[in-house]
């Protein structure tokens, strides 16, 4: 056969053998096959498999070298002779050195003494000479720096730099768009710090060994997933100007499209170009199917990162993607079992493994693939409860264990005893103290919610024809669930304040904030607020001024709030929300003195979110939503009022009320310094406009003049759902 001669014909003609040092340098070293190529076929074999990891390396050739070999027949040098011809090379090389510094010391002026010097003489993450940085300065997020060397350092990093790459060691293949090494340790520093679920979903341990190698190594981790740590820890590093919120004054209530009403001209910040880059290189390994599990990390924390910076069309997004990735990886079922839950037989080609992962080698791997499941899950669920659109995965199709404890997970241990799945009847009422934490319960809160959303998509079509929800057998088992799960919590954590070793436990906390989001949520599209036996408004009531003492609690201690999980934020906002409904209600009912108690509720949560907002441009748009609600519904009590006429026994200022004061603005139309602390009445300013605003005569201070005769007419969106952005 014309195939067997020309393989018997290759074989006959072997290729020679290469000769002492003939053979390229990396395969000399590495002790491979070489066929003297250049570059070699070892070499670019191992260049392509390096490349799938780092995609900056294909713009790079491989790495071959050789020996430099005379022409046959030329003379050879005597190596006294070579030694003496690079000695001369060197001495020259000095001696034109030395001309050239000569040169610039004559030329230039003196420069100013070392102690005159300042941070933005040189680029950052360039230190030289005597002014190298102090580890600690590089590792540590928090360490206080003068307020002018923080506005200098945040401005080098904002604008362009002089290019100083030259006098600075950088690794070899260090991927082009990544920062400088030890900026990239800070701000990895500061991701761990400063996320929430950062300890479970990478391991850190695992994950410093692996950036500690070099970057053309199979197991540096994906420029991806570091993309995406950058942009994440951008917002909270000291040394990193933070995105911009924009002019808010210029958004619509309906700003879910923010980018389309955003200028231009308007430069990216530091962490708005790396997580485009993120996302890029992200969909371009995706596509090759290259680092699928760095990739979905990578895409969980971009929804952290979105979500932080309020753009609600990426969010949606990439929370969908991150969920709906995990399904082919076979991160929604347990190891070992296919999508339906059959068992995997690797012998028979008919039930090879179903998932694009292959079964995990140790107990670290295993639990991270767990823990970032349900990070992506419990994201998902927070983001589309409060509307209507159909869940990226039904809890139905989900055979995952839930998480266990962070301590066995990081020390490398497995988790001893029974471990608990959606399959289990009591999964929200039991809990097992060797896979219990804080994660845990937080994970359980998501489970919670998961079935309140089930239940409200799926009611009209199951019971159309039941005027009355609280009659429904389910809907009551749902509503003592609620309940039964907050009293269901172990002793340690029924207190929403615990004290971890990392500070403030913001998952027990978030868990308990949970319970009283998923009261809302159940309650929300059967509350008749015009009826005072309505039991679905009380519930509601209730559950938002728990969730705003909540927040009081939090509010009391020393931790940054800023750091809590993102779905704290929104239950504040959403109960403020309620509370202002209920504030109209109260105004129309005639109580004065619980109007003004709602009214220093919505406050303070204004307050909050302007103080926050400084570093979260979504609190900003939350406390613009909120403004929006208030001039809506006050504008229309307030034309109630005006029509009440003139009062006959008005004998004090105006201005003496406490109900008469201008409102607290968001923070792009006031500055931060007009923004007081919540304490009291006279430390807030009212809801109410001032009073000067007012037509001539009307009395605020009476409560029969100003609340007991407003029309009805204005509250015809209490009994509705709402359907905005909380």
């Amino acid at each position: 056969m014309p195939r067997a001669q020309s393989q018997s014909g290759s074989s006959a003609h072997p290729l020679p053998l290469l000769r002492r040092n003939q053979a390229c340098h990396q395969c000399r070293r590495r002790k491979l096959k070489c066929d003297a190529q250049k570059p070699c076929s070892t070499c670019v074999r191992s260049h392509r498999f390096a490349s799938s990891n780092n995609p900056a390396l294909l713009h790079i050739d491989p790495d071959c070298t050789y020996d430099e070999h005379t022409v046959e027949g030329a003379p050879v040098a005597k190596p006294r002779t070579k030694y003496k011809v690079l000695e001369d090379k060197i001495g020259e090389l000095e001696s034109l050195l030395k001309q050239q510094l000569s040169k610039e010391q004559g030329h230039s002026p003196a420069g100013p003494p070392l102690s005159e010097s300042t941070p933005s003489d040189a680029p950052l993450g360039t230190p030289r000479g005597n002014e190298l940085p102090d580890l600690a300065d590089i590792l540590d997020p928090y360490n206080s720096l003068p307020v002018e060397e923080f506005n200098t350092m945040s401005k080098n990093q904002a604008t362009n730099s002089p290019d100083y790459s030259g006098q600075q060691l950088t690794l070899s293949g260090w991927p082009t768009r990544l920062p400088k090494p030890d900026l990239v340790y800070h701000l990895v520093d500061v991701f761990f710090t400063c996320y929430p679920h950062a300890h479970y979903i990478i391991h850190r341990p695992s994950f410093m060994l692996s950036l500690a190698l070099s970057p053309k190594s199979p197991k540096f981790p994906h420029v991806s997933l570091l993309h995406a740590i950058c942009a994440y820890a951008g917002v909270f590093s000291y040394l990193i100007e933070p995105p911009p919120a924009g002019d808010l004054d210029k958004i619509y209530h309906d700003f879910i499209f923010g980018d389309r009403r955003r200028p231009d001209s308007r430069e990216e910040s530091f962490a708005e170009m790396h997580a485009r880059w993120a996302s890029e290189t992200a969909d371009q390994a995706l596509t090759m199917g290259f680092n699928l599990f760095e990739c979905t990390q990578a895409q969980v924390i971009l929804t952290a990162f979105y979500t932080t910076q309020g753009r609600w069309v990426e969010l949606w997004s990439s929370v969908s993607d991150a969920l709906r990735l995990a399904v082919p990886l076979g991160l929604n079922a347990r190891p070992g079992f296919r999508g339906d839950g059959s068992g995997r037989n690797s012998a028979r080609l008919s039930n090879n493994p179903e998932t694009l992962l292959p079964d995990p080698t140790n107990y670290t791997e295993r639990e991270v693939r767990v823990n970032l499941f349900w990070v992506a899950y419990a994201d998902e669920r927070f983001q589309d409860a409060p509307g209507s659109w159909a869940m990226c995965l039904d809890d139905q199709d989900i055979h995952q264990f839930l998480p266990g404890d962070l301590a066995r997970f990081e020390a490398g241990q497995d988790v001893q005893g029974t471990r608990q799945s959606l399959e289990c009847p009591d999964v929200l009422l039991r809990h097992f103290p060797e896979s219990t934490d804080g994660f845990s319960l937080y994970v359980k809160g998501a489970i919670l919610v998961s079935k309140i959303k089930a239940f409200n998509l799926r009611f009209r079509y199951k019971y159309p024809n039941v005027a009355d929800v609280h009659e429904v057998q389910e809907f009551r088992l749902l509503d003592q669930l609620i309940t039964s799960f907050r009293n269901s919590f172990p002793q340690g954590y029924n207190h929403p304040i615990v004290q971890s070793s990392r500070g403030l436990d913001v998952h027990v906390y978030t868990a308990h904030t949970i319970t009283h989001l998923a009261m809302i949520l159940l309650h929300d599209k059967h509350a008749n607020f015009y009826s005072p036996n309505c039991l679905s408004s009380s519930k509601i009531i209730t559950a938002a001024r728990a969730i705003i003492d909540l927040m009081y609690t939090v509010c009391s201690t020393s931790y940054d709030l800023t750091r809590l999980p993102t779905i704290c934020i929104n239950c504040w906002g959403r109960a403020a929300s309620f509370l202002t409904r209920l504030y109209k209600l109260e105004i129309s009912r005639g109580r004065q003195e619980e109007a003004l108690t709602i009214d220093l509720e919505i406050q303070s949560v204004r307050f909050i979110f302007n103080q926050i907002g400084t570093r979260l441009p979504m609190a900003l748009k939350y406390d613009k939503s909120l403004e929006f609600e208030l001039q809506t519904e006050c504008s229309q009590m307030m034309y109630s009022v005006s029509r009440q006429g003139p009062s006959s026994d008005r004998d004090e200022d105006p201005h003496d009320s406490p109900g008469a004061s201008v409102w607290l603005g968001s923070r792009s139309s006031k500055s931060q310094d007009e923004a007081t602390s919540p304490g009291g009445v006279g430390q807030l300013q009212s809801l109410l406009p001032d009073a000067a605003s007012l037509p001539l005569g009307v009395n605020v201070d009476n409560p029969m003049l100003s609340f007991a005769s407003i029309s009805p007419s204005g509250l015809e969106t209490l009994d509705q759902p709402f359907t905005g952005l909380f």
